[in-house]
């Protein structure tokens, strides 16, 4: 377990290990555990983690201990260790929840735990666990009755399906049916690997071998053996990964390229011989590259140009078995923003970016702004001699997808809600080929991103109780940035009916610009649309709905709560935009586009 905890993040080994055993007892990805278990900390109720699978809803306890030995089970619903039945009062009642959290009693996550909520269990109807997991070896049936005597008491109607209470004793037996190798296949398998190419032996302390193999040999393995030669821990991945259908298309497509992109595939074994060119191995186990060998199972006609890295590792040590397994399955993620950095148009958008009336720096790859020469900053340093002179011009590419999918493609929602989509292929339904296509001019990325920002700055413009006469408050716009991004690029279509040119970008990022400061002017088309119209429709907006729905708090236009989403229905943002500007002055048509230089 201590070795286990080194993997994850976390403040303490508390949070490491609810993470830990998210992902290795309770099956989900390295990400999703940490996600789930963002709820942990400060004014949480009791409420350690949460997340959803097809059929239920889980509310989840985590207590750690060093020493899981003679530690009795703490939890009891009637008394002072009740925190998971605690939380229950605010994740079941999204009224109460709103309440205490505009209150600041308690913290965002558990907030956005009842809204999860209110859509999957009394909308969408499933069913809710709660699951105490304590790190400690003790009896769990006095906690379990105390739990079940909690739940019947609740009376009908509360959802919850079962209340369960984990120890040490089920938590290794989970974690080592999901992670540990212990059943490999039982037998021989044998796979032609390509003697030309070379190989890398090593004689200890583990025997071990780098080989590398045809496709097709290891596409031919797969209708041999099936998911049987796949630990568990990697046959439960094998339809989750985003990554798999990029496998795929790179097996068909540019199979001569897909050893240069594909990390490998490792395999364990209790033993492995050379027959001229065979690979021998008995008792294999994958424990890495599950997805790899499915994918090309998948693709149908495997090219004799596609090889894979194959890497071979004897043992008899169940031990170094979980570590094999843990190690390759947990190394620090490369995210899909890092896969496209160096992407012909990323490059091409960087360069450009440079070549604006004050450039700005495109921050294509993470990091690479920290570490850019001193000289090299210089240049994307407001040199101005007015407020804010020493402000850096500098943009990452998220943001600029962000503002692109919410001014230029108009899905806020999207922008809001899925960073991944960003990053992702159009033919996975993603919208990476929207948003940095050939023909988007490096204007419009500039003018969708100078937008979304000062949009953004107008949260801290505003105060708690809004401008003069207290119109507007930060609360009613801090959620709907896209939103409202996505509302002044429909006005900036409005006024340009075939599409603003380039030179019609050109003048609006001029308006954006402060000549004298050399950044984003304090002042500008953007600010005049958001205090005549923009700031008016929020407040009208929400009023509206807190009046049909009690339930309404400003930040849930985004949460798919309910309806509240479904286009073109008025009740979503943007659509109610326009009903808005039907009756009302300073958000007609008209007015509105007369400020767009």
């Amino acid at each position: 377990m201590k070795e286990t905890l080194k993997v994850f993040p976390g403040v303490n080994d508390g949070q490491r290990f609810a993470r830990a055993v998210l992902e290795f007892a309770f099956g989900l990805s390295h990400e999703e555990a940490i996600n789930a278990n963002s709820c942990d900390g400060s004014r949480d109720r009791g409420l350690d983690a949460y997340f959803s699978d097809d059929d239920y809803f889980y509310l989840m306890q985590f207590k750690y201990h060093d020493d899981p030995f003679g530690k009795s089970i703490q939890f009891s619903a009637a008394g002072p260790v009740s925190e998971l039945t605690n939380c229950w009062n605010y994740v079941s009642n999204l009224n109460q929840a709103s309440t205490e959290y505009a209150q600041k009693r308690i913290r965002q996550e558990l907030y956005d735990a009842a809204v999860a909520f209110q859509d999957e269990v009394q909308v969408h109807g499933k069913g809710v666990k709660l699951v105490v997991v304590e790190w400690a070896d003790g009896a769990t049936a006095p906690a379990l009755a105390s739990g079940n005597s909690w739940v019947s008491g609740l009376g009908i109607g509360h959802h919850i399906e079962s209340f369960e209470v984990e120890n040490f004793h089920s938590i290794r037996d989970r974690w080592e049916q999901r992670k540990a190798p212990l059943s490999r296949y039982k037998g021989s398998i044998e796979l032609t690997f390509l003697a030309d190419e070379g190989q890398i032996g090593l004689a200890a302390p583990h025997q071990a071998i780098v080989v590398h193999v045809p496709g097709k040999d290891l596409a031919q393995l797969f209708n041999t053996t099936g998911d049987d030669l796949f630990d568990p821990n990697v046959r439960f991945g094998l339809t989750k990964s985003k990554f798999n259908p990029d496998i795929k298309d790179t097996a068909i497509n540019d199979p001569a390229n897909f050893w240069y992109f594909n990390n490998g595939i490792t395999i364990i074994c209790s033993d492995f011989r050379l027959d001229n060119k065979k690979l021998i191995i008995t008792d294999p186990g994958v424990v890495n590259g599950g997805q790899t060998i499915k994918q090309l199972h998948l693709a149908g006609k495997i090219s004799d140009n596609l090889k894979v890295l194959v890497r071979v590792i004897k043992s008899q040590s169940e031990a170094f078995d979980g570590k094999i397994a843990l190690y390759t399955n947990s190394q620090n993620a490369i995210t899909q923003r890092d896969l496209v950095s160096n992407h012909r148009e990323q490059i091409r958008y960087q360069t450009e970016f440079r070549t604006l009336p004050f450039p700005w720096f495109y921050e294509r790859k993470r990091g690479s702004w920290d570490i850019l020469d001193l000289n090299e900053r210089r240049v994307y340093v407001a040199g101005g001699t007015g407020k804010g002179r020493k402000r850096e011009r500098r943009l990452t590419n998220e943001l600029v997808g962000k503002a692109v999918l919410a001014f230029s493609i108009a899905e806020p929602v999207i922008a809001k809600t899925d960073t991944p989509a960003l990053w992702t292929r159009e033919v996975v339904g993603g919208y990476y080929d929207a948003i940095f296509c050939k023909s988007r001019d490096v204007y419009e990325l500039a003018v969708s991103s100078l937008v979304y920002q000062v949009l953004d700055t107008q949260r801290a413009v505003l105060g708690t109780k809004g401008v003069a006469g207290g119109i507007g408050s930060r609360d009613d716009i801090k959620d709907c940035i896209p939103h409202l991004t996505a509302i002044v690029g429909r006005i900036v279509r409005q006024k340009y009916s075939n599409g603003p040119l380039r030179q019609d970008f050109q003048r609006m990022y001029n308006d954006l610009m402060d000549q004298k400061t050399q950044y984003i002017a304090a002042e500008n088309f953007v600010t005049h649309i958001f205090y005549s119209a923009l700031l008016p429709f929020v407040v009208w907006y929400n009023t509206g709905r807190r009046q049909l729905d009690p339930r309404w708090e400003s930040s849930n236009w985004y949460k798919g709560l309910g309806n509240w989403n479904r286009h073109p229905d008025t009740t979503t943002m943007v659509p109610a935009y326009d009903l808005y500007g039907t009756f009302t002055p300073q958000a007609a048509v008209k007015s509105t586009t007369a400020l767009v230089p």
